[in-house]
This record gives C-alpha cells, structure tokens and sequence, in this order.
C-alpha cells in the first residue's frame, strides 16, 4: 500500500539526477563552439578575437558553472537535509536544464549559419547535444509539473524556517551550512528512509543567506579579493535579502487568503518560479564562499559569478571587460589542458587515447 509513496520519493531523487545529462551536453556544446571560435577566421582575424563573441563564451560558461553548482548543492543536500528534498529536486530539475538551454541558444549563435548545417563542424556533435538537450526539461516532470509541486510546499518550507529562526544556534547553523557547501567536509551516507513527501522542515540554502552575508565581511574569507569585485558581491548579496523577504510576505499574504490562492492559481506558479530563483542564486554564492579558497585561483576571483548573477537577474549589460577576461582565460584553459569545463578539476582522456581492449576469455 505504499506504492504511490514511494514512487512519489524515488522521483525526488532521480529529478535531481536529471541534472547531469544537462552538464554533459553544456560541456559538449560550450567546447564545440569555443573550439570553433579559436579555429575559424573572420574579418581578416580569429572569431575568438571578437570582443561580443568573448562575452558570449565568458557568460555561457558562467551558466555551465553556475548549473554544476547548483547541482553539487542539490547533491550534498541528499545528505545533508534529505527531508527538505521535496522542495529542492524540483527547483535543481527546473533550473539546471534551462542554464544549459541559455548557453546552447548563446553558443548557437556562435556558430552562426554552422548552426544550422548538420555537418558543417564537428560531425553535426553540437547539433545532436543540442537537440537531445531539450528533451531533460520535460522527462521525470516537466517544468511545469515541478514548480506545481514546489509551490504546494512554500508555505509550509516557509513556515518551518520561521520556526527555526526563533531557536537560532550561529555556530551550529554556520557547521551545518559548511556541512551541506565545503567540498572539503566528507557527508555522511544518504539516509533515504528520511526523504518525506512534504518538506515542513524549512530549506538550509535560504536559512544560510545571512551568515553568507556575515562572511563577504570576514577578510580571512575575502582576502586577495579586488575591492570592485567585493562591493558588488556583497551588493548582490544584500539585494538578494531584500528579495527574499519580499518574497516571504508575498507568500504568506498569498497563502493567508484562501479566496485569493483558489482565484489566482497563477500567481502560486510565479511565486514558485521566483523562490526557485532566488534558492539557485544564494547556492550559487554560498557554494562559492564556502569553497572560495579551496578553488583554482581562476575562479577565485568572483568573475564569473558576478557574470552569472548578473544574467540570472535580467541585466542586458555586457560584463565589465575584466570580468569577461578573467571567466574567458579559465574557459580556454579547461579546453587547452583537456579538463572538464567544471569547478572541479577534472582531466580528461587524451584525445588521441586508443581505447582499452581486454582479452576475452570463453
């Protein structure tokens, strides 16, 4: 008799694992293009020299960095606090995907009319990860179904975070922060007998956003740190407050009035899109301050974060030019030394690696 129970559990889990078939194909496509940027000529001089295409390689990655960040985040939160896992395989189901979607519709212009030509670059590759992409949004609930699930939730994830805050514990809140960000502390084994259909418990991400806030002011954390580059993080940082307390009012005005939440069913969508935005923007700083000192000095810097956070927000400006720089320095690193496009380094066969044959034995 517990069968839709636990159908309804296992898909919390395979939802968040959906998120690395998008990392695939954002590492296949973003390489493919930077690839075709270093190697084609126009204009009497390399794609890759063109100031537009850099800021559009530079952003493209930061998407690619920002969804495997948040996919790491969702992956510790297994371990960490698996009974909030109800609200948080949606929200890295839902936005994971449509990063790696931002990047493919950056990159394909790139391309340009080799976009279009199936055989044009690299055996049509980027063409099949593009088209195969599109199908992770939509299988194991499409985006619709899972903002529909998280927004049932808000009210009571809201709700439980209230109740925590009134028991506040800094230090024990900050280890457990540490716990579920820092790569460095080893998490404990995933206890799935923990995973609950309704997350009452609250949600550690935006519990953590102001101890976050607290450490952009500690100088053993931002050391090294250009004064630009901290201003504008801790900017972001402020802001994203402000927008998560509006947003908790709008949640509860909106769930304290019946008549209001069974007339405006739309709204619940759109206060479901904004909690999921505004979770994946405080994991994504959050996983980088926690982690800060433990990454490649490339992404030490906060470039491509502030790219990210820029273009998660809306903002149509292209990035200052150091900021483009420095995101795009990494990138043709990762692709020169064959590593994964990824925070962690990761290094790949060679590519002139013949494959491994093993004698069969009858």
């Amino acid at each position: 008799g517990q069968g839709l129970e636990l159908g309804l559990k296992t898909l919390q889990v395979t939802r968040a694992y959906c998120s690395s078939f998008s990392l695939g194909a954002g590492d296949t496509m973003l390489r493919i293009a930077t690839e075709f940027a270093i190697e084609r000529e126009l204009y009497n001089k390399k794609v890759i020299s063109i100031p537009l295409v850099r800021e559009q390689l530079a952003t493209a990655y930061a998407y690619l960095l920002a969804a495997e960040v948040l996919s790491l985040v969702g992956a510790r939160g297994l371990h960490v606090c698996i009974n909030q896992f109800s609200t948080w395989s949606p929200i890295v189901k839902v936005l994971v995907p449509e990063y790696v979607e931002s990047l493919a519709k950056i990159t394909s212009s790139v391309l340009g009319s080799r976009f279009f030509l199936r055989n044009a670059y690299a055996d049509g590759m980027f063409q099949k990860a593009f088209r195969d992409h599109l199908i992770v949004s939509v299988f194991d609930g499409s985006s619709t179904v899972c903002l529909d699930s998280l927004s049932f939730q808000l009210k009571s994830a809201n709700k439980g975070r209230s109740k925590k805050a009134d028991h506040f514990n800094q230090a024990e809140a900050k280890a457990r922060y540490r716990q579920l960000y820092d790569l460095q502390v080893e998490t404990g084994a995933i206890d799935f007998r923990e995973l609950e259909i309704f997350n009452r418990d609250g949600d550690l991400v935006m519990e953590s956003l102001e101890t976050i806030i607290e450490m952009l002011n500690d100088s053993d954390v931002t050391v090294g740190l250009s004064a630009e580059t901290l201003a504008t993080l801790c900017e972001r940082a402020n802001q994203l407050l402000v927008e998560q307390r509006s947003l908790d009012q709008k949640i509860q005005d909106y769930f304290s009035n019946s008549e209001q939440s069974k007339e405006f069913e739309t709204m619940r969508f759109s206060l479901a899109r904004n909690y999921a935005e505004l979770f994946a923007r405080i994991a994504v700083l959050g996983f980088w301050v926690f982690n800060r000192h433990g990454l490649r000095p490339a992404l030490q810097d906060g470039a491509w974060l502030i790219i990210f956070l820029n273009a998660a927000e809306g903002q149509t400006a292209p990035p200052m030019t150091s900021l483009r720089e420095s995101t795009l320095a990494d990138l043709l690193d990762r692709i020169s030394t064959n590593h994964m496009l990824s925070v962690i380094d990761f290094a790949l066969a060679p590519r002139d690696a013949k494959p491994v044959k093993k004698e069969i034995t009858p």
